[in-house]
């Protein structure tokens, strides 16, 4: 059995942070935009709008599976970003915490690479019980990759998030990478 949801015109969805079941309802948080955000895209598509007129987030859609109905609730819960995670153990299931990336345009000049052209330079931590968002920011010239979560063993503790850091070594020039275990 197939249930189709309409989900509002014009966003472009990012990766997942999680999907889990609430008795009749399913979540499902995720990043959205309102335009594509790889550069390579915009040529063909002939859709670039200004970064002033760009808008997203971190968002929970609802859908209710009882009611007779395709519509989906949005909830925003978070400032733009992408690259989630959460611990694996929590995949599907109701969770607290979750973790993200996202870009800093007051933290300095963006690093320029990846397929985005510019890095990531901040780190989110989001805990979905308070709403509360807590934020690392990196120095200028630094930029961050897909965070990994690495399970504590200590009852309590969420464990660490493995990144690697680039640091730009000059303009047009490779990077000199590191690696970070964030506690």
């Amino acid at each position: 059995e197939l249930r189709w949801c309409k989900g509002p015109k014009g966003m472009s969805a990012h990766h997942f942070m999680n999907a889990f079941e609430e008795g009749s309802r399913v979540l499902l948080d995720f990043g959205v935009s309102s335009t594509n955000n790889f550069p390579f895209i915009h040529p063909v598509s002939g859709v670039k709008p200004p970064m002033h007129e760009r808008r997203g987030g971190l968002v929970r859609w609802t859908m209710d599976m009882a009611r007779n109905s395709d519509e989906i609730e949005e909830r925003p819960i978070g400032p733009p970003g992408d690259m989630p995670r959460i611990p694996d153990a929590r995949q599907g299931r109701p969770y607290r915490i979750g973790y993200y990336c996202s870009v800093n345009p007051q933290g300095g000049p963006p690093v320029v690479g990846g397929p985005v052209e510019a890095m990531f330079n901040l780190l989110f931590r989001i805990d979905h019980e308070t709403g509360q968002v807590d934020v690392m920011g990196l120095p200028p010239g630094v930029a961050i990759s897909e965070p990994v979560h690495v399970p504590s063993a200590e009852e309590g503790r969420e464990g660490w998030l493995v990144l690697v850091v680039d640091t730009a070594l000059g303009e047009g020039e490779a990077f000199n990478s590191g690696l970070w275990i964030v506690d």
